[in-house]
């Protein structure tokens, strides 16, 4: 079996309409660890798309626990976006780095 035809053979039973949402999850969890990156807050709600379609479809297939981590991360999401919002008083910050 070639390269192509086995990354493509687990997708000959979905619609184009699954394929297409899969992908629009994948893009945008993508652009969501960008955005954590750049410090950005798009990081929340590309995050909550990418996560609430990955909860969507692991549901759909039977995939439960798949399903229950992207909820939680789905969860941490509204609270960092709301606690992003909401400023900090705390002076000292712990910035991202590379390790």
């Amino acid at each position: 079996m070639d390269l192509i035809g086995f990354l493509t053979e687990p997708y000959s039973s979905y619609s184009w309409q699954e394929i297409a949402l899969e992908c629009t999850a994948m893009s945008s969890g993508i652009l969501s660890v960008y955005f954590a990156k750049r410090e950005n807050i798009l990081v929340f709600p590309t995050g909550l798309l990418s996560t609430g379609i990955y909860v969507w479809i692991c549901l759909k297939i039977g995939i439960y626990a798949d399903a229950g981590i992207n909820a939680y991360y789905f969860g941490m999401s509204i609270y960092g976006w709301y606690f992003w919002t909401r400023g900090t008083s705390r002076k000292e910050e712990a910035p991202i780095s590379i390790l």
